[in-house]
């Protein structure tokens, strides 16, 4: 086997195969200086800035390194925890007061010969019928010259299909 695909396992001592082909081996003045880096408290930004460590190997590749060698970082708590929920204070809702409902007006829903040029030309009607009872909206015409605001909304919003 190739040894240049081998790299430490500190945990049996033996070289582990690296899931990398092009992974280099580690010398091992490199690993004792990370050992030792390590244990000091340095960050893996430090190492990687070291000029033994720079330009050969990133910040991610020391971490990794530092991992499978079985090192952690002085501080490390390991995976953060989620914070514990925290009560909130009370909200003060203030007292409601009764709504004022208005009647919506009732609209005479004209047919074809009825309709007006000020009223909504909406059709309300759904498959064949008798001209005289195709209704239309007939609500006050407002977003367009032939539609109400409602239906002017429906008519050129982007969302429809």
């Amino acid at each position: 086997m190739d040894q240049s695909l081998m790299t430490p396992d500190a945990s049996t001592g033996k070289p582990r195969l690296s899931d990398n082909p092009h992974a280099k081996p580690w010398p091992a003045e490199h690993l004792a200086a990370l050992r030792q880096l390590v244990a000091d408290g340095s960050t893996s930004n430090k190492i990687a800035a070291l000029p033994m460590f720079k330009g050969r190997y990133s910040r991610s590749a020391i971490m990794g390194m530092a991992s499978r060698l079985g090192l952690h970082w002085k501080g490390s708590t390991g995976p953060k925890r989620p914070a514990e929920p925290q009560i909130a204070a009370p909200k003060i809702v203030a007292p409601k007061t009764p709504a004022i409902v208005v009647a919506p007006k009732k609209v005479r829903h004209p047919n074809v010969f009825e309709i007006r040029d000020s009223q909504c030309h909406w059709p309300l009607w759904q498959g064949p019928e008798h001209i005289e009872d195709k209704r239309y909206c007939g609500a006050p015409a407002a977003g367009s010259p032939c539609l109400c605001e409602e239906h002017h909304a429906i008519s050129y919003s982007r969302g429809r299909s």
